[in-house]
């Protein structure tokens, strides 16, 4: 059970290793030892003079052991098959259980976040911690702590009144509703309980389309053509330094071919912004994507060069940074403003539980969702089937397909105009 995880070292930390349901755990126990004086035979420290401190830790070996062994047994009698990061926390006193056998809700989130971390993308770990920081703040706003049988109706109708008192958006809520009916389900599957709350058609995930506008071609070829001068930048960054001037000149130019590259091609941001002169051959982008639909699985993106994009290339812009997308969304916005994309947009966004009209400059809502929301929506009104786009742009369903679809009312009315029907 208990071996040294470094037994080639002059000191080792002690492990204990074993299994239980045919699965296998690796608990540290907190003690050290020098390894000549480990008895790999019997699995403790030797115990004579030349090491005082063996029987000191043999006893605590020979406790934890024993803890380990009556954890199991409580697991083994209620059907539970606990996670490494479960046992590991319940040994060391800081995982609170209910006397049914139920880890406390906002424990299990934190053990599951453990558990996938090294599985899972890191965005995906810190959205799992998101939720249980907002979680833990409910908890202490509300004076108790929260049970699995507590995550029903009236824990979604309390804390979505809670909720919304301190912050903004429907998508923020709905992806923290998200990730609590994941964890409610998973809980479910493991045999940890059996309630079933959480699955009230109220207790349902809210959303809105946050990002509403997209780029038409002339616009598009505005922001091409746009040349990006020292004055330009110096009226929107006054204070701006001579030697950082340079390189902001350099970073918006980079930033506008990575953002018309994807409004031409429909990539990802995760795809466009990683993008260089290999995936460029032959007249086509291929390239893997980094998200992946179920329907793609391992294929390439394969999708033809538009004239602007060869120019674009041609042009010898280096494609060999990578770009944050953070940085992306910062200069689109200004490249936009410095290109007269200002023309006013009426936004409906829920703010604090409540729906709120607003209006803004279009180059405000630019974001880099928006290359690909474009890139979708000119190939629509270009004549393209919408299956041939959905085949390019990697979507698996019709409808997260036409949630990218931004057609104006009367843009499409002209479009329509010289259509069979109303010939």
């Amino acid at each position: 059970m208990f071996y040294l995880k470094y037994p080639q070292r002059e000191n080792s930390a002690v492990i204990a290793i074993f299994r239980f349901k045919g699965n296998r755990y690796k608990i540290p126990t907190g003690e050290s030892t020098p390894t000549k004086f480990w008895r790999k035979s019997n699995q403790r420290c030797s115990p004579g003079r030349s090491f005082p401190d063996g029987p000191f830790i043999n006893d605590r070996l020979r406790m934890m052991e024993s803890d380990i062994k009556q954890a199991l047994n409580g697991y083994k009698i209620k059907g539970i098959t606990p996670t490494n990061e479960r046992l590991r926390l319940k040994l060391q006193g800081e995982l609170e259980e209910t006397s049914e056998g139920e880890p406390l809700f906002a424990d299990y989130i934190r053990d599951y976040a453990e558990t996938i971390k090294e599985e899972k993308a890191l965005s995906t770990y810190k959205k799992y911690i998101t939720t249980l920081h907002k979680i833990e703040e409910y908890e202490r706003d509300r004076g108790r702590q929260l049970k699995f049988a507590d995550i029903n109706i009236f824990f979604y109708r309390d804390f979505k009144q809670w909720f919304y008192a301190k912050y903004d958006t429907r998508n923020y809520f709905g992806s923290i509703i998200k990730n609590i009916k994941r964890f409610m389900n998973t809980s479910t599957l493991d045999g940890i309980h059996s309630h079933s709350g959480h699955k009230h058609p109220e207790f349902k995930i809210e959303s809105e389309e946050a990002d509403t506008v997209y780029l038409s071609l002339e616009e598009l070829k505005t922001i091409y053509d746009l040349e990006i001068t020292d004055e330009l930048i110096k009226k929107e960054h006054p204070k701006i330094y001579a030697h950082n001037l340079k390189r902001k000149k350099e970073s918006m130019e980079k930033v506008r071919a990575r953002f018309l590259i994807g409004a031409y091609t429909l990539l990802r941001v995760s795809d466009f912004k990683r993008l260089s002169e290999v995936n460029v051959r032959d007249g086509f982008i291929k390239i893997k994507p980094k998200k992946r639909s179920k329907g793609r699985k391992n294929r390439d993106v394969i999708i033809p060069l538009h004239p602007l994009i060869k120019e674009i290339l041609e042009s010898g812009i280096d494609l060999s940074e990578s770009l944050s997308e953070q940085k992306i969304n910062k200069h689109i916005k200004e490249i936009c403003k410095m290109a007269k994309i200002n023309k006013p947009e009426e936004i409906i966004r829920t703010e604090k539980g409540r729906e709120v009209e607003k209006y803004y400059e279009k180059w405000e809502l630019i974001t880099t969702h928006t290359a690909r929301r474009s890139a979708a929506t000119n190939m629509l009104m270009s004549g393209m089937e919408a299956s041939d786009i959905m085949l390019l742009g990697g979507w698996s369903s019709e409808k997260s397909f036409w949630k990218y679809i931004r057609m104006e009312p009367e843009v499409n009315a002209r479009r329509l105009a010289d259509h069979p029907f109303f010939r």
